[in-house]
């Protein structure tokens, strides 16, 4: 058993006797270099770490206004709340002045450090360390930045950790691909089942007639077809306008995305109303037998109101199925 040692730091907790601590300034030097990305190609610092710009991200008009980045170099947003959004980078290029540009002091396994990088704890450390007046204007420079502690493994460690994890990960990804595949064998298992007995009913030996409709199919002779609008009491959708949002409000403001597994999705970042600005954008009405239908994104997806106090963006269309 390898003997431990308290790090003194709480994101981090106990690592290996030999290994040390220190903090990122004393690794990475911070590198301001303007360029323009008509000298350097463009690079995105995305979830997936430090890429070439895709031709469908948004662009400005600020080609000269880029910071210059050079392979091996650590990028990060310094908008703290894009939990992530950062790399070790593989290319030499440009990138937004709103990202930090590392250049490495010393020798480093950028295998080793990009894992760390990555981590959950050292993205909430990065956020702890920001200032901001809200959320989505919340940022670390790299004044914060740089005080930062993080666990540093000899040279010959971090690159056998990194190898290490390279194989690791690789089977981990291969394993969840597989699953992936059998979750998605099974939703469309479960949707056939479905379809099958809500268009022909349990009794596999009922005589059938042509609905007439194409998607639907054959039908039970005893059964008849009717249009929606005859079954419900109010079909609709949400609001086609932009409300006053309030932190403090208690209304919920839903859109498409908020829809599916048959619940609402109520998060942190769903906008709020008063009570006073959701009777004055009017009301739905909405019972427990109201069904929700996003109708961009994935259209489709469909939820249950569950009594839960909301009002509907334009995205969301209601049925109500009671009689």
């Amino acid at each position: 058993m390898r003997e431990m040692k308290d790090s003194g730091i709480e994101w981090i907790g106990e690592i290996p006797k030999d290994w040390e601590i220190t903090k990122i300034g004393m690794l990475y030097n911070l590198r301001i270099t303007k360029v323009s990305d008509t000298d350097y190609a463009p690079l995105s610092v995305t979830k997936m770490g430090v890429l070439p710009q895709l031709e469908t991200v948004a662009k400005t008009n600020a080609h000269d206004d880029r910071k210059l980045v050079k392979k091996g170099d650590f990028v990060i947003n310094s908008r703290s709340d894009r939990r992530g959004s950062c790399g070790i980078s593989d290319y030499y290029g440009s990138v937004s002045l709103i990202n930090i540009v590392l250049e490495p002091k010393n020798n480093m396994s950028s295998g080793y450090y990009s894992c760390l990088f990555k981590t959950v704890q050292f993205a909430d450390e990065f956020y702890k360390n920001g200032h901001g007046i809200v959320d989505d204007l919340w940022t670390t420079g790299w004044q914060d930045m740089k005080r930062i502690i993080l666990p540093v493994p000899h040279y010959s460690e971090q690159q056998q950790i990194a190898d290490y994890l390279d194989t690791k990960c690789s089977e981990i990804d291969a394993t969840a691909e597989d699953i992936q595949k059998e979750i998605d064998l099974l939703e469309d298992y479960k949707k056939s089942v479905i379809t099958e007995v809500v268009t022909k009913g349990l009794n596999p030996d009922a005589e059938m007639k042509d609905s007439g409709i194409e998607w639907i199919g054959e039908i039970p002779k005893g059964w008849k077809i009717i249009r929606l609008k005859y079954i419900t009491n109010s079909i609709g959708d949400g609001l086609h306008g932009t409300p006053n949002y309030d932190d403090l409000g208690t209304i919920f403001f839903i859109n498409g995305n908020n829809l599916g597994n048959r619940k609402i999705s109520i998060t942190e970042k769903t906008n709020r109303l008063t009570e006073e600005e959701y009777k004055k954008c009017g009301v739905v009405k909405l019972d427990k037998c109201t069904l929700l239908m996003s109708l961009n994104g994935t259209y489709g997806t469909l939820s249950m109101y569950d009594n839960e106090p909301i009002m509907l963006s334009k995205s969301v269309g209601y049925i109500n199925v009671c009689n």
